[in-house]
C-alpha cells in the first residue's frame, strides 16, 4: 500500500473529475450523452450557443410543456429562436385545449331519466287513456321539462305512395316546472286521437311506434339535458294499469318504490 508523505494530502476524485474533464450542472455532466436530455434537429447546426459546432448539434426540442431547461444549450440565431417560440405556442396551445376537453367531456351533466319498460291504455275518468311513467333518477331538479310523444304510422295517400308519417299526440300536461321525482304522462284517446282510427295497435298495419322526447335544464349546472324512449305496439298493453309506487312515511314525506317501477296490473 501507498501511504500518503507528510504535507501531502490525500484526496478523493471530484463528481466529474478523471478522464475527461467536463462543467457539471449539480450531479448532471455537461458533456453527457444529450439522448437522454434532448431531442436535436440538423437544420442549423450554428443556431445555438453552449458547446462547440460537431455534427450532432443542432435544434432542442420543447419537451413537455415551456418552460424544462435546456442545460447549457441555448437557442442563437433567428431561426432556432423562430422554432423554440412556435413550439412553445403549441405547447400552451395543445394544453388549454386538452383541458378545455377533459372538462367538458366530464362536467357535462347526464340525463339519467327513467322511463317505464311498457305503456298502458286503461281508463281515467271513463275515457281511454294512455299512460306510461317517468322518473328523475338525478340526485336534483330538471328545471321547466317539457316531455312530447310522436305517434310514427304508415300511411297511403291517393296516389298510392306509402309514407311514415309523423303526429304528435296531445298531452294533458306536457310541462313540469320542476321534475323532481316522478311523472306520469297521459294521452286521452277520444275522437280526436289519431290512436282512435288504430284500433287494436297490436294487429294495425300501420304498424305504429311511440317516440317519448324529454327536455330539459339541470338545476345545478344550468345546462340543457335531454332523454328519448320508443314504445312499439308490442309495449303497449290495453286493459292494464300502472302499479301505484308512491307512499308516504309517517313524517309527511313522499317515498318512491322504484322496484315497482316497472309494474303493470290487469283493470
Amino acid at each position: 500500500s501507498v501511504r500518503p508523505s507528510a504535507g501531502h494530502r490525500g484526496t478523493l476524485p471530484r463528481p466529474g473529475e478523471g478522464g475527461r474533464r467536463g462543467r457539471s450542472h449539480g450531479n448532471v455532466r455537461a458533456d453527457a450523452s444529450p439522448e437522454h436530455r434532448r431531442a436535436e434537429f440538423r437544420l442549423d447546426p450554428g443556431g445555438a450557443r453552449g458547446r462547440s459546432p460537431g455534427p450532432e448539434l443542432g435544434l432542442p426540442a420543447v419537451r413537455g410543456v415551456p418552460g424544462e431547461p435546456y442545460g447549457h444549450l441555448l437557442p442563437k440565431s433567428a431561426f432556432v429562436n423562430a422554432i423554440v417560440v412556435f413550439e412553445s405556442m403549441a405547447s400552451f396551445l395543445g394544453l388549454s385545449l386538452w383541458t378545455g376537453l377533459a372538462f367538458s367531456r366530464f362536467s357535462r351533466p347526464t340525463a339519467r331519466v327513467l322511463f317505464s319498460d311498457v305503456a298502458v291504455i286503461t281508463k281515467d275518468n271513463g275515457v281511454p287513456t294512455l299512460m306510461f311513467r317517468v322518473a328523475n333518477g338525478r340526485g336534483n331538479r330538471i328545471v321547466d321539462a317539457s316531455i312530447s310523444v310522436t305517434l310514427l304510422r304508415n300511411e297511403t295517400n291517393a296516389e298510392g305512395i306509402e309514407w311514415r308519417r309523423q303526429v304528435d299526440l296531445k298531452l294533458v300536461r306536457a310541462r313540469s316546472a320542476v321534475f323532481a321525482l316522478t311523472w306520469t304522462v297521459q294521452h286521452q284517446i277520444d275522437a280526436t286521437s289519431p290512436l282512435a282510427a288504430l284500433g287494436d295497435l297490436a294487429q294495425s298495419e300501420a304498424e305504429p311506434q311511440l317516440v317519448v322526447s324529454l327536455i330539459g335544464v339541470d338545476d345545478t349546472f344550468g345546462q340543457p339535458i335531454h332523454a328519448m324512449q320508443y314504445y312499439d305496439a308490442a309495449r303497449i298493453h290495453r286493459d292494464f294499469h300502472l302499479a301505484d309506487i308512491a307512499t308516504s312515511t309517517p313524517d309527511g314525506h313522499a317515498v318512491i318504490d322504484f322496484t315497482r317501477f316497472h309494474e303493470i296490473l290487469p283493470d
